[in-house]
């Protein structure tokens, strides 16, 4: 250090400018940060509780606290106290680290999201505009995440659909702003994970996952998200030979079977896959779930007529009248993916009497009407379901959105079919490039 300060000291006495000691001043505290002292002001228990955060120990956590009361300490007990179902006294520490530091951006949010306990719209509000105010802080972020959630919730209950759907897709864009910034967020990095995996990030579940399984090697919830996350960036082998080996490892469990089902039904059929999935159903035979994946698996690999015959005699066998409806649904349905429409209209005309629901059955057959070709059959069958569904809720309203998403997918099928003949016809001279109204020469564009 006597090498390097003299240098310094020297420029200022030989020049009043202000600037010399301005500088002087910077590089004395910058020295001062190289030299240790920031490990003076945090406590090592600090970052250590931090680490326990990281992985899920918040008792942990709060044991390496005792003794300490900096301002981080606090926001760190009051985090770990949540987490132990203990909100009262978190809101008390988080008190007593905005008496020391009140004008820390992370603490207000953090205060406020504990306060969206108390069920107070404006709470969400203010922690809302909060973060307008600074939208690139990852832990305001993470808290108008809450918040918008919090308020999706309020509006669903409310029937104001529009308004959840937006608030929720504000909740996502708080969700990414805090993903893109995980660095800053150790102690929030499991629930990160669960939120970029119910969310479907699978490009930050799976920075997550990478990050953590040093450190977790033995969690058998890290080794299911794992799997998630592999399937979620598109790695399906990567899923399927990790979830084959957590079902042998969890003694072919039947929760442990319906990941594995979940991995295969998306992966490219082989011998070895047949296999894996036939020991499964051979295990669990009646489970609804597990039997969908199976079929939607063989469907996949061009064998809708096994698949067919599978689900039928699954539906013959099932007494309970939900799981029967619910599998009488995918039996019509899976040929419809399979792009069959012959196939489906048997399976519709099997079911008909038994699915007692006219507004589903037209939606079927919209979709047949739709593979097809036959556009304006199925427009306006697809048009009465969301017309007949419009003052409904739940699974009525699902059916609606899903019959939306189909005339939308059609009627760009359908310009599309106009747009190509249109220009077969100008290339062979029989008509004009621009459809009627059209006077710039230029195809017209679907939606």
């Amino acid at each position: 250090m006597n090498e390097f300060f003299p240098p310094i000291r020297q420029a200022v006495h030989r020049t009043t400018d202000l600037r010399w000691t301005t500088l002087f001043t910077m590089l004395l505290a910058g020295s001062a940060l190289v030299w240790g002292c920031r490990s003076a002001t945090v406590p090592p228990e600090v970052e250590q509780a931090r680490s326990e955060l990281q992985l899920g120990r918040p008792q942990a956590a709060i044991d390496r606290l005792v003794g300490i009361e900096t301002a981080e300490a606090y926001y760190l007990r009051g985090l770990a106290l949540e987490r132990t179902k203990l909100p009262d006294a978190a809101r008390d520490q988080l008190r007593l680290a905005l008496e020391k530091e009140p004008d820390s951006l992370k603490y207000q949010g953090y205060a406020r999201r504990l306060a969206l306990h108390d069920g107070r719209e404006e709470t969400a509000d203010e922690l809302i505009a909060l973060f307008q105010k600074h939208p690139s802080s990852p832990h305001l972020a993470l808290c108008a995440f809450y918040a918008y959630q919090s308020k999706s919730i309020v509006f669903s209950a409310r029937g104001e659909r529009e308004k959840a759907l937006q608030s929720r897709d504000d909740a996502l864009v708080a969700l990414k702003t805090s993903l893109a910034q995980l660095e800053a967020l150790p102690e929030y990095q499991l629930e990160l994970l669960a939120f970029a995996i119910t969310f479907a990030q699978g490009p930050a579940a799976e920075a997550i996952v990478d990050k953590l399984e040093p450190l977790l090697k033995s969690s058998r919830t890290l080794a299911q998200q794992r799997i998630v996350a592999k399937l979620l960036v598109g790695k399906t082998d990567d899923a399927v030979r990790a979830a084959w080996d957590f079902y042998r490892s969890e003694n072919r469990s039947e929760s442990a079977a319906t990941l594995l089902s979940t991995a295969l039904s998306r992966a490219d059929a082989t011998p070895t896959r047949d296999e894996q999935f036939a020991d499964i159903i051979d295990r669990f035979p009646t489970n609804r779930e597990l039997l969908t994946k199976h079929v939607v698996y063989l469907a996949r690999s061009n064998r809708l007529t096994e698949a067919v015959l599978e689900i039928n005699q699954a539906v013959s066998r099932q007494s309970d009248t939900v799981n029967r409806q619910m599998l009488q649904y995918v039996a019509i349905d899976l040929p419809l993916e399979a792009g069959s429409p012959d196939v489906a209209e048997s399976q519709l005309a099997l079911y008909r009497d038994s699915l007692g629901q006219e507004t589903l059955i037209r939606y079927f057959e919209g979709r047949i009407a739709a593979l097809r070709g036959q556009h304006e059959k199925a427009l306006e069958l697809l048009g009465s379901v969301v017309e007949a569904s419009r003052k409904e809720s739940g699974r009525e309203q699902s059916l609606a959105s899903e019959a939306a998403r189909w005339m939308r997918l059609i009627h760009n099928d359908r310009v599309r079919t106009q747009e190509w003949q249109r220009l077969s016809d100008y290339v062979q001279g029989r008509g004009p490039l621009s459809p009627p109204g059209n006077t710039s020469n230029q195809p017209a564009k679907a939606d």
